[in-house]
């Protein structure tokens, strides 16, 4: 279901992405707007149900509190030298929210860098690299699926 979600978000990224090529105009930019954002909570919610809690993609304040709470778990274990409690779920919980920060801001620079130099192309290669991948993952977790279900009803 997370990849057919992805699959209509990058189909909707790469249709207003052609609007805005060929339709551009500074009086849709608010309505441009907040479907873009639409898009965002979209993205967002699939990622955080995906994740089972644990990366949400657009709220980057809260990812970087989690990560400043996941840093200090781990610190205090340190310090206290209790080996008892084990910091490897608080380890991989701050790498996780680590990278999730390092995408965000390496994203948010190629993004603008890629669309002052391509334009409204550059959300339009976005839009469809995400329907390629939803739609190579949707074709690879249904021939799992088939031969899951071949073994079984053998």
């Amino acid at each position: 279901i997370f990849c057919q979600v992805l699959f209509i978000e990058g189909l909707l990224l790469a249709g207003v992405s052609l609007y805005e090529m060929f339709f551009h105009t500074f009086t849709t930019n608010r309505e441009i707007i907040v479907f873009l954002c639409g898009l965002m909570g979209i993205h967002n919610s699939t990622s955080t149900q995906l994740s089972g809690g644990r990366v949400r993609s657009t709220h980057i304040t809260g990812t970087l509190t989690d990560a400043g709470i996941s840093l200090a778990s781990v610190v205090v274990a340190m310090l206290r030298r209790d080996y008892s409690k084990d910091t490897a779920a608080q380890r991989s919980q701050l790498k996780t929210h680590l990278t999730t920060l390092f995408s965000f801001i390496t994203g948010g620079i190629a993004g603008l860098i890629l669309f002052r130099w391509f334009d409204f192309h550059a959300m339009l290669a976005l839009g469809l690299m995400l329907v390629f991948v939803a739609t190579f993952s949707i074709i690879n977790t249904s021939l799992r699926v088939r031969k899951v279900r071949a073994a079984f009803s053998k």
